[in-house]
């Protein structure tokens, strides 16, 4: 019903009705068929139960050292534009109650502070004012902390908070501070040890990189070269030599380059114990001026629907032929893009870890008290543990170091979050400006 439903969304109203599609019918069908799987799977109402759902909860969970924190984004009052206040609910196993800090000036935050972070990173400048609007705030509370878990919201998704420069002690937030992040603080476990040294057991891979996005049986596609769509030279070698790797672990693999990095192989998945794809991503922000989406390529494959998970997703072989397509329109479920909300189909509910290694598989469309809705909610929903993504573009070379580092250092021994942090500062070595470093981010435990 999803995958109808993604279709759908890509009709124009006189296509919908020329194809008898009743699309709010159609949505409803698939909310109630989802709303009796919820009520016929006892594991929901258990799970329900069992977790910690207040912050006393939480709070016996949290370790020495350890804090949570919260972050809310209160919207515009109405009828004062500028009005937008950033919360951050902070909880040590110190304190008996959370403590609630209040961040004014949100509006700057949004349109001044992200803007010139955003700025300073793309060129690669030294960035000295970052900290003071994005954490200088939430200092005082956490000088104590060596482990922060964090959900972050609004504007605060769209950063790394590892990149931000610390006047005081002349080095980035993660030098001082080791940031775990969460999609919801309820998602951590009572048994989480972030640091722990332990030697992940042989296990399942589904690896999938550097798709021929210009495959077809089409001559004039095959000769196409649209500069919005270049190839990934360093996505092949990146997940043959992590298959490589994981071979010599004992690890079974499946690996699909080429012609094979196809959305039809991948939506085969069942539950690998990692899932790693190497490829373009896109994100998409709302288009005022037609009700919808804008164009993930300008000017082309515009997506009528409001469905905020239809606007990111990933590419793959043969997605030149859909993009010049006469109509734009997908036809079939596969089409070579597989969106968010495709996605949240997928089988990996037993999937320990899923690296998303493209641009801006991170963004998404943030709705105040709701996160982001874009490929980390879909993963998320599908089911995996653990999910690395990008914020921003990275060149495909460093992309491809980073990704080997990060599974030299797994495989070796190190836990997720510290083979991560510590790929991360190999790369600051031979690239120390945040842009190269900082765009990749650890989602989970």
């Amino acid at each position: 019903m999803r995958e109808q439903l993604s279709l759908a969304y890509q009709l124009t109203p006189v296509e919908l009705t020329a194809r008898n599609i009743n699309l709010p019918k159609l949505e409803n069908q698939a909310n109630d068929l989802e709303k009796q799987l919820t009520q016929k799977v006892s594991w929901f109402s258990q799970h329900d139960e069992d977790k910690a759902s207040d912050w006393k909860g939480l709070k016996a969970i949290l370790k020495p050292g350890e804090a949570m924190m919260e972050m809310l984004r209160l919207p515009p009052m109405e009828g004062i534009s500028d009005s937008v206040t950033y919360l951050a609910i902070i909880m040590t196993s110190q304190v008996l109650i959370p403590q609630l800090i209040r961040l004014p000036g949100g509006v700057d935050l949004e349109q001044k502070a992200f803007p010139a972070y955003q700025n300073l990173l793309r060129n690669k400048k030294e960035d000295l004012s970052s900290y003071t609007s994005f954490w200088a705030p939430l200092e005082a509370s956490l000088s104590q902390v060596q482990t922060l878990f964090y959900s972050p919201e609004g504007v605060y998704i769209r950063i790394n908070p590892e990149t931000l420069f610390n006047p005081q002690y002349q080095k980035p937030l993660g030098d001082k501070l080791s940031l775990v992040r969460m999609v919801s603080l309820r998602d951590l476990p009572e048994s989480h040890q972030p640091d722990l040294v332990s030697k992940p057991k042989p296990g399942t891979a589904f690896l999938m990189g550097a798709p021929d996005f210009y495959y077809s049986r089409d001559t004039a596609i095959r000769n196409l070269k649209r500069e919005d769509l270049q190839d990934l030279p360093g996505a092949r070698s990146e997940v043959q030599e992590i298959n490589r790797l994981l071979i010599a672990q004992k690890w079974t693999t499946q690996i699909f380059t080429g012609i094979e990095a196809t959305e039809t192989n991948l939506k085969t998945v069942a539950n690998p114990t990692v899932l790693h794809i190497a490829t373009h991503g896109f994100f998409t922000e709302l288009s005022p001026e037609k009700g919808g989406r804008t164009s993930w390529v300008p000017g082309e494959m515009k997506s009528l629907s409001t469905n905020p998970m239809m606007s990111s997703g990933l590419l793959f072989a043969g997605v030149a032929a859909t993009l010049e397509s006469k109509n734009k329109i997908a036809t079939e479920l596969d089409n070579s893009i597989l969106t968010s909300f495709e996605a949240m189909n997928l089988e990996l509910d037993k999937t320990e870890l899923v690296v998303l290694s493209a641009c801006e598989t991170g963004l998404g469309t943030i709705i105040d008290g709701e996160g982001v809705y874009g490929l980390q909610r879909a993963f998320s929903v599908a089911g995996a543990k653990c999910i690395i993504m990008s914020l921003w573009k990275v060149s495909d070379a460093v992309t491809e170091e980073l990704m080997l580092a990060f599974y030299k250092e797994w495989l070796g021994g190190k836990s997720k979050q510290v083979a991560f942090r510590d790929a991360v500062k190999a790369i600051r070595l031979k690239y120390p400006q945040p842009y190269f470093w900082g765009g990749f981010i650890l989602l989970g435990t």
